[in-house]
Formats: structure tokens, sequence, C-alpha cells
């Protein structure tokens, strides 16, 4: 497959007493159809009487193309007394491509512990209940409204169901603080499902008498509630247009100088809002395997709703995980600055694994330090549904420092990385600027018709010490490559990428692989990468100075610069059809400088090696293919003359075999034949 064969893991999740355990099987590359078996044990080989499967024990998950993740959930029951632990196993994966399926090293097990609460559940049915009610299950409690009262007593272990396929409806925002402490790291909170296992999750609504405030809103004041998980919910708007949240939901508030801790939110859908979630000063979130999407400001045929808007916002966030979730068709307005993923100012936090697509930009950071963001699947980057102007791009990075950007895939029609603020302004301090950037084997390929600066941009005077390693770059539009027009680079590093401009775009000598001002050009340090344009645009442009058409051009006036880069056909197997493998006659085999300390990787996560290649690929260089024939039959035409050509002759032809799989090329061999 062209982005790589399925990896599966599983999770550990940590639930409260009598209610679901759900274990979630996830995967990496959810390209084509997928399988994967499971089975679950308490220890013993068999499940305790605590337990009742909701799903079979032992049976096979089937992915569909896409697909991220399903999960394998059991329920507890009132039997027994303390806390049961449980093991969820996977095992023979399988998968599409010429590798198949294979599991993630280390999470291949999943542990599940359900918890015993401190003062019990709340149950909610929203057709059956009464908030007069004691909330057990025989007596359920039946609105959302309820909740917030609730949740300011909550203890540890707590937990608060909702009836699956029911709709809960709320009348007005609820903002809970607990005066108890809320959950522990151990004993969390939780907000999720019970019932019939087959129906679908619990919706939560917002009536349309309320205000555009979200409809939970978790505040960070003083004694706020910690340690709680909202899982399994369905949070949508089923209102006009003018009255839908702001946001569906938001934990914390950067109004308040205090933190809320320990939030877990897993397989929640958000739909129909003007923005997803928002999370405000928050340390040690974990937020995975939820699906964010037709989140944005102007709804289809509906009033104008203004603001920004996200399919997640972070901002001033510690220590938060956001892994497996898929975020698609959010920030559909006629804006800048919407996006599908926004982080701000937030410190060690991790960005792994997700699947963002359709929608007018696609990501952006600001001010953020000890990123890492890796794995992900970006497509997207739309313009023509977003507008244009100002800092409108799939992604932009500013002003951050100690970033890693790793192994990810991003496809869209212009502007797929940019470090600076693009706002041309220039006022950024120099301790504002972006310092300490490795980018490393990461695909970013542009398809589309919009011309804007470069696949890869360097914005106004915000970056410091980027290095760009063992990247595949690739330009289908009419624009540059990589664009460095500004003045006042430091110690910025090219070096080991495949940099091409791809035909059938009608792109010139306008349009370069790498243009330049003169100070980047003296100031870059660009080696061992790999040139390739498929039209006629010139190699370098440096701004004021030359229009470079060759490498060696390049070269004569800047000696110091691609000392030991190519310019070559890469030999990419098929850029239309989104296969980035090499042919085995591609020169970007051992030919790389020795990059490990920065590129530890390749972009499927193999350790690499040396000789480095050039590019996102780590391995060897394919052996060199012989060409096979059995049977071979020359027929003679009418000119043949058997007197000169007897029975027995031997002779020597030389011909040429085109394969299928071009652009490998085609190979010529000398052969013996026997004439009969």
């Amino acid at each position: 497959m062209p982005l790589g064969n399925s990896q599966f893991g599983v999770t550990s999740p940590i639930s409260t007493k009598n209610s679901d355990i759900v274990f979630t099987v996830y995967r990496r590359f959810p390209w084509g159809a997928a399988t994967c078996d499971y089975a679950i044990t308490d220890g013993t080989g068999v499940l305790n009487t605590d337990y009742s499967a909701l799903s079979s024990l032992t049976g096979t998950l089937s992915f569909l193309d896409k697909e991220m993740w399903k999960s394998v959930t059991l329920a507890t029951t009132t039997g027994g007394s303390g806390s049961r632990t449980v093991t969820c196993t996977i095992s023979s994966p399988t998968g599409t491509g010429t590798n198949g399926g294979s599991l993630i090293p280390g999470e291949d097990i999943g542990t599940g512990t359900a918890i015993v609460p401190t003062n019990g559940i709340i149950y909610f049915d929203a057709t059956l209940g009464d908030d007069a009610d004691d909330g057990s299950i025989g007596s359920p409690k039946q609105t959302l409204d309820v909740l917030q009262a609730l949740l300011q007593t909550a203890e540890p272990g707590d937990a608060f169901l909702f009836k699956r396929g029911e709709r809960f409806f709320t009348t007005s925002s609820t903002y809970p603080f607990s005066t108890l402490g809320g959950g522990t790291s151990v004993k969390p909170i939780t907000i999720g499902p019970y019932g019939t296992y087959t129906d679908n999750d619990p919706v939560f609504d917002k009536d349309i008498s309320i205000d555009t405030l979200p409809i939970f809103r978790f505040l960070n004041v003083a004694n706020s509630l910690d340690y709680l998980t909202i899982r399994d919910i369905d949070f949508t708007n089923t209102t006009g247009s003018g009255d839908r949240s702001d946001v569906a939901f938001q934990i914390g508030d950067d109004n308040q100088v205090d933190i809320v801790t320990g939030y877990r939110v897993e397989r929640v859908t958000v739909a129909d809002q003007r923005s997803g979630v928002k999370i405000d000063r928050c340390v040690d979130l974990v937020y995975q395997f939820n699906h964010v999407h037709d989140c944005y400001g102007i709804p289809a045929g509906g009033a104008s709703e203004a603001g920004h808007t996200h399919g997640m916002y972070a901002h001033k966030c510690d220590n938060m995980y956001m892994e497996y979730n898929h975020h698609h068709d959010n920030g559909k307005v006629s804006s800048p600055h919407d996006w599908q993923l926004y982080i701000s100012h937030s410190l060690n936090s991790k960005v792994r694994y997700n699947y963002l697509h359709d929608g007018p930009n696609i990501d952006k950071f600001r001010g953020d330090v000890g990123l890492e963001f890796r794995g992900n699947i970006m497509t997207g980057g739309v313009v023509s549904s977003g507008g244009g102007g100002g800092d409108s791009s799939p992604g932009e990075y500013a002003v951050s420092s100690d970033i890693i950007y790793a192994q990810n895939y991003k496809h869209g029609e212009r502007l797929l990385f940019t470090v600076g603020e693009g706002s041309g302004l220039g006022t950024y301090d120099p301790g504002e600027m972006m310092d300490g950037c490795d980018v490393y084997s990461n695909i970013f390929h542009v398809e589309g018709v919009y011309p804007w600066l470069g696949v890869v941009t360097f914005y106004d005077n915000s970056p410091q010490g980027v290095r760009i390693y063992n990247n595949l770059i690739i330009s289908d539009s009419i624009n540059n490559v990589i664009n460095a027009d500004k003045d006042d680079y430091v110690l910025h590093s090219i070096k080991n990428n495949v940099i091409v401009r791809s035909g059938g775009f009608g792109g010139g000598a306008g349009d370069t692989l790498l243009w330049a001002s003169a100070d980047a050009a003296d100031a870059l340090n660009l080696d061992y990468n790999l040139y390739y344009d498929a039209e006629d645009a010139y190699t370098v442009q440096v701004i004021g100075v030359s229009n470079f058409t060759s490498l060696d051009d390049f070269r004569g006036t800047y000696a110091a610069q691609d000392v030991n880069s190519l310019e070559t056909n890469p030999l990419i197997t098929d850029i239309p059809g989104y296969d980035y493998s090499y042919g085995h006659l591609s020169l970007i085999y051992e030919n790389g400088e020795d990059l490990r300390a920065y590129a530890p990787v390749d972009y499927y996560g193999n350790v690499h090696q040396l000789p480095m290649n050039i590019g996102h690929l780590a391995g060897e260089k394919p052996p060199t293919e012989e060409i096979q024939m059995d049977g071979l039959v020359v027929e003679t035409g009418p000119d043949w003359d058997a007197t000169s050509w007897p029975s027995g002759t031997v002779v020597d032809v030389n011909f040429t075999v085109s394969e299928d799989n071009a652009p490998m090329g085609s190979k010529t061999k000398d052969i013996e034949l026997t004439v009969t």
C-alpha cells in the first residue's frame, strides 16, 4: 500500500465497577481492509463471574478502509467485590499489501481494571427516568440538568451513566466544579453509557432555548473537578444554526488561574457545532479515539455565525496526549483562521497517529515547547473551501521550540509545512523565535492548481535551528517546492531530502525546486539532497542574483552548498497513484549523510542503517531484477532465407523488454537463440 500496512495495538482501560470495560483495538496506516484477532481472559483462562461479556471473549475484528479503531466491550455484574482485572490480547494481524499486517511491539496486550466507586453509580434514562428518583438502575434520573449538582459532590470512582439509544437535552450549560476534589488517577470519575450493547451511544443535545455556550464546560476554579473520564458519548446539535454551541464541550478556561488535571476523552463523537472541543489550562489530558466532524461557522443555508472554528483547540496544556483521533470537515468558513487542529502554548505534549482530512486548513501550532507530532495522516488544505489571504495554509508552526515533526503524511493544495508566523511583519522578539525543530521522515505532497509560495516555506524572521532531514517533498502544482525568500535565517539544515516537481501541471521556469533570498542561499546548510524537475523549471532561483537551471550551475556560484547532492529522477513508483516507494535503480539508496542522531527512523518506523538513504525510506537497495522468460518463440517473416539460417544455427539477439511498472524503465538483454 502507498502509505503502509496496518499495525495493530490495544488500550489498557480503567472503568468503574458495574459499568463497561472497553478495550479499543486500533491501527496505524488505516488504508484498505484489515483484520485482527482478540482474546479476553482474567489471567486464569476464563472470566470471573464479576463480568458479563457484551462482546464475544474471542473473535476477529474486521476493519474497513480508513477505519482506525474498534471496541471490545465487557460489563461488570453485581457479583463479587473489590477491583478486578482482565486482559485483552490481540494476534493474527492481516492487511492489504505485500507485508500484510503487524502488531505494534509492546502494544499487543491491554489490561483493563474495574474499580469500586466511593459513592456508586447514578443512571440516566431520558424516556423512563425522573430527576426526583434516586438514580439507581431501577429508578434512573432523566435529564442533563441535574448532572451539575451531582458532579459537585462526586468522589473517586463514581460514575454517571446514560442509557444507550437515548437523547438527552440540556437547557443550560453544565459548569461542574468539585467541592470534594473529584477523582484520582487510579479512580477517575466517569461519564459514559450503559444499556444494550448493540444500541447507539447516548446523545447529548442542546435545547434551542439556551445561548451559544458549550453543552459541557468544566471550569478550572478552586477545587476543580479533576480526574474525569468522558467516553462513548455523542455530542450533537439539532437546533437552528444561530443557536449552535460555540464548542460541544470545554475543559478549563484561560480566564482562570487554576488548572484541571487528569481528564480523559475517549471514543466521543462531536458533530454539527461551531467548533468541536476546546481545552484550556489542562494537565495530563488524554484525548484519543474521538470523531469530530462538520463543526464550522456557517452551516449550509444557515445564518452567519461569528468567530474562529476548529475541530480541536488546545491552549496552555501540559503533558497532553492526542492519539488516533479522526477529524474532518471542520472549519469550513471563509476565514484563514479555521483549523482541524490548533495547539497553542502547550508544553511537552504528543500528537500522534491522528487522521485529519477535508477542511480548508489542517493544523497550526504556536508558542509550543517540547511538542512531538508523529505519524499523523493529513489531507485537505483545500483553498476553495476556506478562502485565502493572511496565513491561510494547511500547516503552520510559529514561535515554538524543541519540536519533533516526524513520520507524517501531508497532502493538500498549498503550504503543507511552514515555519514562522506568516504575518510578514517581522516584529517578534528573538526569544519567541522558532528554536530547535526536527522535521524528518515525512511525506509532503502538494497537488492542485493554487499557486502559493512553496510546499515547505520559511516565513519572515521567526524560524531558527530548523533541521529538515530525510523527507519526500513533492509539488504537483504551480509553485515552488522549498521557499526561503526572507533574509535572516539561523542554523537551518536541509539534507537527505528528495525534492521533486512532478509533471502534468504546466509549470515553467518561474517555478523552482528552491526559491531563496541571497542571504538565505548563503545561510542555509544544503547537502545530500536529490533534486528532480519533470518539466522546465529552474532548479534554484536566488532572488536578485540569478536563476540557476541546474544544480551544477547553482554550485558554480554557491560552492559550499549541495556539494554531495544529486540531480536525477528518483524513480518514485507512482506519484499519481500515491505509491511513494522507489524503483530499485533509484539513486536514493546509500547516498545520504549519516543523520541518525536527528532522523533515527524512516516513515514506517524502521531504524535507519548505514549507509543512510536519501528520502523517507530506510532499507537496503533492492537486488537488480533479472528478466525471466520461459518458452520464447520468435516467428519468421515472409523474407526468411532458410539457406542462410539453416536449422541448428545459433545466433545472438539483442532485445528490449519494457516493464509494466513504469517509470522504472526498460531493460536490454543479449541472449542466444537456436534456429529450429
